[in-house]
C-alpha cells in the first residue's frame, strides 16, 4: 500500500504546491531538538547526528508522505489493509522517509515498556520480516531506493530526538510517566542501534 501510495503523483493528487523540505533541513530540526536536552538523556546523540550530516543522500523525487506509516496507523478488515488513518503530519517528500520509518518498527530499539506481555510477543511474531516487506514494495513501486541505511539510521535519530523531549519534560514531574522512564532507558540502544546501521563502532554501555 506505501508502495501504490508512492506511486500516485502529488499533481495529480492536488498537492503538487506542497513544499518539499529537504532533508538536511528535516535532520537539522531533529539536532535542533536534542539540542534542548542534557547529554545524559540520549548519549552520543552528537556522534549520529555527524555520522548523518557527513553522508546525505541525493534526493529523489518527491512523493506523498504520511509521516508516521506503520501498522499502528493502519485499519485492517481481515488480512486486507482497509485504510491508512492519522494523516496529521502529512507531507510531500522523500519517499525513502516512510519506507525507513515503516521498516525501523519491525525491530524497534525504543520501548516504553520493560517487559511485553505473552500475547503481545505472539502477536509480533505475524509481522512479516523486513525483507518481506522490502520485496513487497518494490514489487509495486519498481524504483532504485539508494541509501536506505542512511534513512533507517536518521529514523533512529528522529525516534531519539521526539522521545528525548518527552524524557526531559517528564524528568520535572512529581510523578513520573512509567512509560517513559522505561522510554528513557532505551535511548542509548536507540542512538547505537542507528550508528550500527551506518556502520560505525558502537561503544559497550557503561
Amino acid at each position: 500500500m506505501l508502495a501504490r501510495m508512492q506511486n500516485l503523483d502529488p499533481v495529480a493528487l492536488g498537492v503538487g504546491n506542497e513544499p518539499v523540505v529537504p532533508i538536511a533541513e528535516e535532520l537539522a530540526r531533529w539536532q535542533r531538538l536534542l539540542d534542548t536536552v542534557d547529554d545524559d538523556i540520549a548519549p552520543r546523540h552528537a556522534e549520529l547526528h555527524a555520522a548523518l550530516a557527513d553522508r546525505i543522500p541525493a534526493p529523489v523525487a518527491p512523493t506523498l508522505l504520511h509521516g508516521d506509516y506503520r501498522l499502528a496507523n493502519m485499519l485492517f478488515a481481515g488480512e486486507d489493509l482497509a485504510a491508512i488513518i492519522d494523516w496529521e503530519i502529512w507531507s510531500v517528500g522523500d519517499p525513502r522517509t516512510d519506507l525507513a520509518w515503516l521498516l525501523m518498527h519491525t525491530d524497534p530499539a525504543h520501548r516504553f515498556r520493560r517487559s511485553r506481555p505473552a500475547d503481545d510477543v505472539a502477536a509480533g511474531t505475524g509481522m512479516p520480516s523486513r525483507g518481506e516487506l522490502l520485496d513487497s514494495y518494490r514489487s509495486e513501486r519498481d524504483v532504485p531506493v539508494p541509501d536506505l541505511d542512511w534513512f533507517l539510521a536518521y529514523c533512529h535519530y528522529k525516534t531519539a530526538s521526539t522521545i528525548s523531549v518527552f524524557v526531559k519534560r517528564n524528568r520535572k514531574r512529581t510523578d513520573p510517566d512509567p512509560a517513559l522512564v522505561a522510554a528513557a532507558e532505551s535511548l542509548a540502544d536507540v542512538i547505537g542501534r542507528g550508528l550500527t546501521v551506518l556502520g560505525a563502532p558502537v561503544a559497550p554501555r557503561a
